[in-house]
C-alpha cells in the first residue's frame, strides 16, 4: 500500500487564505507544499506559519498552525494521529509554538498524549468530526487555551473510545457533543 502526499491540498490552501483574510502584513505562509509524512501513519502534516513582531518585548514570536490529512492512496486503518508517550519532545509539534489543529477528512482518531501539554494550542478544527473514532488518552491534557474553532460544541458523537483525562485541564473549552454509546 503505497501512500503519497496529497495531491489536492485545496483544503490546507483555503485555510491559509482564511487566515490571511484582512491581514495587511506578515501574512502566513506555508512551510512546504509537499508536507511532511506523520511517523508511520498514512497522515501528511503541513505548516502555516507566520512572524509576529511583538514590540513591547522586542521580540519575533512564530506563530504556527498544524494541517494534519490522508495522503494519496492512504489505508483508512492508518488515518489516526499516532500514539505518543508523555515525552513532550515526541511530538513533531511539541515545540513549535502551534496556536491551531486543523484535522481534514479521513483522519480517523487522534493518539494518547498527542497534544498533551502544549498550552499555547488555542484552537481546534475538525473538517468532517464524523470520521473521528477515537481520542486517546490524555490527547488534550492541559491544554487550558483550547477551544473549537466553531461557536457550536466540539463534536465528538462519532467518537467510539474516548479515552481517560483526554480533555482534563481544558477550561477554555465550554461545550463537547458525545455521542449516546
Amino acid at each position: 500500500w503505497a501512500v503519497t502526499a496529497p495531491s489536492d491540498i485545496s483544503y490546507v490552501n483555503g485555510i491559509l487564505n482564511e487566515l490571511n483574510q484582512g491581514l495587511t502584513e506578515d501574512p502566513y505562509r506555508l512551510r512546504s507544499a509537499n508536507g511532511a509524512k506523520l511517523g508511520d501513519s498514512d497522515l501528511y502534516l503541513y505548516v502555516l506559519y507566520r512572524d509576529i513582531y511583538d514590540e513591547d518585548t522586542a521580540e519575533t514570536i512564530t506563530d504556527n498552525i498544524y494541517v494534519c490529512m490522508p495522503g494519496d492512496s492512504a489505508d483508512p486503518d492508518r488515518c489516526e494521529i499516532p500514539d505518543y508517550d508523555n515525552a513532550t519532545g515526541s511530538r513533531p509539534w511539541a515545540k513549535a509554538n502551534i496556536s491551531a489543529f486543523y484535522i481534514a477528512d479521513g483522519v480517523t482518531g487522534i493518539g494518547n498524549y498527542a497534544f498533551s501539554g502544549i498550552t499555547t494550542l488555542k484552537t481546534l478544527e475538525i473538517e468532517d468530526p464524523s470520521d473521528l473514532e477515537r481520542v486517546g488518552e490524555y490527547a488534550f491534557n492541559g491544554c487550558d487555551q483550547l477551544r473549537y474553532s466553531t461557536n457550536s460544541p466540539l463534536d465528538l458523537s462519532s467518537v467510539t473510545e474516548l479515552g481517560q483525562y483526554a480533555f482534563n485541564g481544558c477550561s477554555s473549552l465550554s461545550a463537547v457533543t458525545l455521542g449516546s454509546g
